[in-house]
């Protein structure tokens, strides 16, 4: 049983992301002040980027939009706090966060197409908590990441998120 679901699974993420990579939402004006970060995104799925943690993919992404961007951007509460927007604001390019209950560690995204309580967003680091994990440093900080991490798209309904906190920013 526990071998059809894996297969199961398998099959029908794999089928999710070809069908998402083609399909009109992710399109993006280049005229959008975020384009340069959603084909950052685009033209990584699949491909691991940096270390593999999520907030790598944040950080390499946002710097092809300021050559500037550091990665304790999103650690600072006042700058987030500035910036943070609502699910009814959120576009393309757009930051998503998840933070659950206590022990779990936080997690983020690249938003990559809102249809109406649908967020789709890219991420790496995502998995469970039974697959294999290797420890990296980063920042001066260890941390484990999944050994097959790469970027994928994931969804989520914003009206049936649980006890999961999620916070948006726009930068």
């Amino acid at each position: 049983m526990v071998r059809m679901v894996i297969i199961y699974l398998l099959f029908f993420s794999s089928y999710c992301v070809a069908q998402v990579q083609h399909c009109d939402i992710f399109h993006v004006d280049q005229s959008d002040e975020n384009y340069s970060v959603v084909e950052f995104v685009k033209s990584h799925i699949g491909k691991k980027v940096g270390n593999g943690m999520c907030m790598t993919l944040v950080t390499e992404a946002y710097k092809t939009k300021y050559s500037n961007w550091t990665y304790d951007k999103l650690y600072d509460h006042d700058t987030l706090i500035k910036h943070e927007i609502t699910f009814d604001n959120a576009q393309p390019g757009d930051i998503i966060r998840f933070v659950y209950p206590f022990p779990q560690p936080s997690h983020i995204g690249i938003i990559t197409a809102v249809v109406g309580n649908i967020i789709w967003y890219a991420n790496q680091n995502s998995g469970f908590d039974n697959m294999p994990k290797m420890e990296v440093e980063d920042q001066g900080e260890k941390s484990e990441v999944f050994i097959n991490s790469r970027v994928c798209y994931e969804m989520i309904d914003v009206t049936k998120r649980g006890n999961t906190d999620i916070w948006l920013f726009r930068f």
